[in-house]
């Protein structure tokens, strides 16, 4: 993870200051509360468990996982339904990832991301994330409003999702899948793509978005905790 990626002036300061736990050893051992020889043990100590637990996790991974228990006979899954789009829809989101605003400096390690997302959009081989944006452009496309909210959604849990570019001098954002809501003739589609990081209270959250998707019953709504 690199917060550098949302917050770049934020961690452009933070990148100049000394580390917090050299700062606080050396403010101990300058009070006289623990010795030199005292914050050499536990930073060994500390080292030691970090070392032991990953070896730990590097040989349950030897282990074979067993599959979980499928819900899929339990859930009514529509047939007969036709998904598919045109292939020119697929490059038009992929060709969004690219299309950075004049002067738009992008994340080093954003822009490989958003550079591999043109690339399946044309060749294939699609990622989880890249599916997903795919799914929403596509919806996007068709004039829908899609309302996606969570901790953090923005640039994804896990580093993911980047649906919000942010520029790495300026702090100016970037939406890809914004210009899928304008149609190649220049004609609004009518859809809107409203992503947001919401606040650390997961049922404050949850329930605003409930009540919203109650509202506009024709707005794909989604929430993530």
């Amino acid at each position: 993870d690199d917060p550098s990626m949302t917050q770049p002036a934020m961690y452009d300061v933070i990148d100049t200051k000394r580390g917090v736990r050299k700062s606080y050893t050396e403010s101990l051992i300058g009070r006289g509360d623990i010795s030199m020889k005292e914050a050499e043990d536990a930073l060994r100590d500390y080292q030691g468990q970090l070392e032991r637990v990953f070896n730990e996790v590097r040989d349950l991974e030897k282990h074979e996982v067993e599959p979980s228990e499928s819900v899929e006979a339990d859930q009514m899954i529509p047939r007969g339904m036709t998904t598919a789009v045109d292939k020119s829809l697929l490059a038009r989101i992929g060709d969004a990832h690219l299309a950075f605003p004049d002067g738009f400096t992008v994340h080093p390690r954003v822009k490989p991301v958003l550079e591999k997302r043109r690339e399946m959009a044309y060749e294939g081989k699609v990622d989880w994330a890249f599916g997903e944006l795919l799914a929403l452009g596509s919806f996007l496309a068709e004039g829908k409003l899609i309302r996606l909210s969570g901790q953090d959604t923005r640039r994804g849990t896990f580093t993911q999702r980047h649906s919000v570019i942010i520029d790495r001098k300026t702090g100016e954002e970037f939406t890809p899948l914004q210009l899928l809501t304008i149609n190649p003739d220049g004609t609004p589609t009518g859809g809107r793509f409203l992503v947001y990081d919401s606040a650390l209270s997961e049922y404050a959250a949850v329930g605003f978005e409930y009540g919203y998707s109650v509202g506009n019953q024709d707005a794909l709504v989604m929430w993530e905790a």
